[in-house]
């Protein structure tokens, strides 16, 4: 081995070292992925319907348009669609809260045919596959919004401004049903005996 590229291959090995070191690091106090109730109350991020109705509404950039300037609608649209995404991103991370919860639930449930599931039992799955779709719809939805906030709209021909309120159904998934439904199924099985009541209805 020449000589001189001994420093380098210590170099490498203290940097490898330290990499290794700083992944054991974080898996020690990563938190595991919310898998019970409580891990609901604690972990899931306000989101207000209302108002994501309201900025996904199709009647909110015609409003703006007619009133304002073409580089002063620019400037609210870019604003327009950062809101978007923060809500996008809550209603993906409180989905995915959910559907650790809700796995957990259905693990309970393996091998049991699906003919004799209870009331209970039913909307576990029907919340496990509402949260995945939701995620789907994130992912997709997230995407869009990505790809326009990088291509500067604020560059973009009038015409060719993206159009917010259609990011509302992809997919054949609508976010505010969609998600409206996981809510109400999640308060519905919170509230169910086996957890003494509880209800999500002040979290969620």
């Amino acid at each position: 081995m020449n000589l001189a590229s001994v420093p380098h291959v210590w170099a490498f090995l203290l940097l490898f070292v330290g990499v290794v070191a700083l992944l054991a690091w974080a898996v020690t106090i990563y938190r595991q992925p919310p898998c019970s109730l409580e891990d609901v109350e604690v972990f899931v991020r306000k989101v207000d319907v209302l108002e994501l109705a309201a900025a996904l509404d199709p009647q909110v950039p015609l409003t703006l348009r007619k009133s304002l300037s073409d580089d002063a609608y620019r400037r609210e649209l870019n604003t327009h669609i950062r809101l978007v995404r923060e809500y996008i991103s809550r209603v993906n991370h409180n989905a995915h809260v959910i559907q650790n919860w809700v796995a957990g639930e259905y693990s309970q449930m393996a091998g049991k045919n699906p003919k004799e599931y209870t009331i209970y039992e039913q909307l576990v799955v029907e919340a496990l596959q509402t949260a995945a779709e939701l995620r789907n719809y994130a992912l997709a939805a997230q995407a869009k919004l990505w790809i326009w906030e990088a291509l500067h709209i604020d560059r973009w021909p009038t015409q060719l401004l993206p159009r917010v309120p259609k990011l509302r159904i992809l997919y054949g998934v609508d976010v505010l049903a969609n998600y409206l439904r996981l809510t109400e199924i999640t308060r519905t099985l919170s509230r169910n005996r086996r957890y003494g009541h509880r209800d999500l209805g002040a979290v969620l």
